[in-house]
């Protein structure tokens, strides 16, 4: 059940517009946020997956990596929505979990977690 999205609409910092948006999950008590353009293009190139899904994620069973490739850090995480496997990437900004990528897990991420 979500409780509450937030929108944050033209903001500029460094003179570029950031779009965004958070929502608070209540059986977590995180809180989930996203540049909205990239929910857009997520919705469209991973199939369907909306990042207000993430108030669903199960945090309990996720395998949670590191993932050094970026300047900033980010995190890789296996973990069921509803019955289905997915793969988030994230990044923490403030309290917030930033949700960069959300797609559905793929067959070999699906036999990797099932190994841990």
């Amino acid at each position: 059940m979500i409780i509450g999205v937030f929108a944050n609409y033209g903001n500029k910092i460094l003179g570029i517009r950031i779009d965004c948006c958070y929502i608070i999950g209540m059986t977590t008590g995180l809180e989930y946020g996203w540049v909205e353009a990239m929910r857009r293009v997520n919705i469209a190139k991973n199939r369907g997956v909306d990042f207000t899904a993430m108030e669903r994620f199960e945090w309990d069973t996720a395998v949670i990596g590191f993932d050094n490739n970026h300047p900033e850090p980010r995190w890789i995480a296996t973990g069921f929505i509803g019955d289905v496997l997915h793969l988030v990437v994230y990044t923490g900004r403030g309290d917030r979990i930033r949700t960069v990528s959300l797609r559905k897990a793929t067959p070999k991420e699906m036999g990797d977690h099932a190994q841990t």
